[in-house]
């Protein structure tokens, strides 16, 4: 059963948390710093969910490689940081 109330994703947003876990892969990062989704925010900023016992600061250690691979499916992808509460 589907619940209308949440809309379905979105599959660039799929594709981008995709890509960017496929290019940690080859760059050795540990298995558990991947991307499980990836969302636009209020602001219009994509924002990208790691695993459980993943921190932002493990992904942005991969900094580059998360700019490429976000650009191989949005080209306006210009930068990451980590978001500060």
């Amino acid at each position: 059963m589907r619940d209308e109330s949440v809309p379905p994703p979105n599959k660039m947003y799929q594709d981008i948390a995709s890509a960017i876990s496929r290019e940690l892969f080859p760059q050795q990062a540990p298995a558990h710093i991947r991307m499980l989704d990836a969302r636009s925010n209020a602001n219009g900023m994509i924002t990208a969910l790691t695993r459980q016992n993943a921190t932002a600061e493990m992904a942005l250690r991969y900094h580059d490689s998360v700019i490429t691979a976000g650009r191989t499916v949005k080209n306006s992808v210009i930068d990451v940081e980590e978001n500060v509460l």
